[in-house]
């Protein structure tokens, strides 16, 4: 749901929009987070501004707004107050005043059981938990069939977006996280192979290029060779070798 040009370009991770039965309007704002902020909440104001503004233009009436954040990040648990009542001086002034909030949920403090109850949110929330150290807490087994259910339930771009993801995380984490995946999502065998593959070829292009900056470095500082002759030899740019 993008109700605000603005917000599209700065923003939140994920905005949902939903009717409920009696006709209201429902919308669920989730944001994830790796590291505390202490203005969080004043993210999540901005951010409820930004949602609330242009739904009442439109239609005259307020939706119901709840605004999550999942968090994952090494400080645990998560530092800081969710409601604005308690940066309050006043406890009782605030809570008949101040009454903005957001639902957090601390993924550190979760264990990888516990969030298998989420069903189809559990993926994410694994994912997101593990993704500095990929220290999974259950065999494979106790994953799949819910890591299942959730890919069934959408469709193979699900299992595109955890690559993407993978292929964000650091070297070591990203490779036990794949063979993870691999362990998990038996059904999809050739897709994660055709992804490993890629990952590989990725590696060897990457080394090639790194090789080529070395070899640039040597020819430059320690023979002295013009720029023209390493540019020809090693197919960096005037531009990239200009950095050396």
């Amino acid at each position: 749901l993008d109700t605000n040009e603005e917000l599209v370009v700065h923003r939140k991770d994920k905005t949902l929009q939903v009717t409920m039965q009696d006709g209201s309007v429902l919308i669920v704002h989730i944001e994830h987070q790796s590291t505390p902020e202490f203005m969080m909440l004043i993210r999540f104001l901005y951010y409820a501004a930004g949602i609330m503004e242009p739904y009442i233009r439109e239609h005259k009436k307020a939706p119901l707004l709840i605004q999550i954040l999942l968090y994952h990040g090494d400080r645990a648990p998560y530092p800081y107050q969710t409601t604005l009542q308690a940066y309050y001086d006043h406890p009782k002034w605030s809570s008949q005043e101040l009454t903005f909030r957001f639902y957090l949920v601390d993924l550190t403090q979760l264990s990888d059981a516990a969030l298998l109850k989420d069903g189809h949110c559990a993926p994410l929330e694994i994912l997101l938990k593990h993704g500095r150290d990929s220290k999974f807490e259950l065999p494979a087994a106790a994953y799949r069939k819910v890591f299942q259910e959730c890919l069934a339930a959408t469709d193979d771009s699900y299992l595109s977006s955890i690559f993407e993801y993978i292929a964000s995380l650091e070297k070591e984490v990203g490779k036990e996280v794949y063979q993870f995946i691999q362990a998990v999502f038996t059904n999809k065998t050739a897709m994660i192979m055709t992804y490993g593959e890629q990952l590989v070829q990725q590696g060897v292009q990457q080394g090639m290029q790194t090789r080529n900056w070395e070899i640039a470095r040597t020819m430059l500082h320690n023979l002295h060779l013009g720029v023209d002759v390493v540019e020809q030899a090693t197919r960096l740019s005037k531009q990239d070798l200009a950095g050396l």
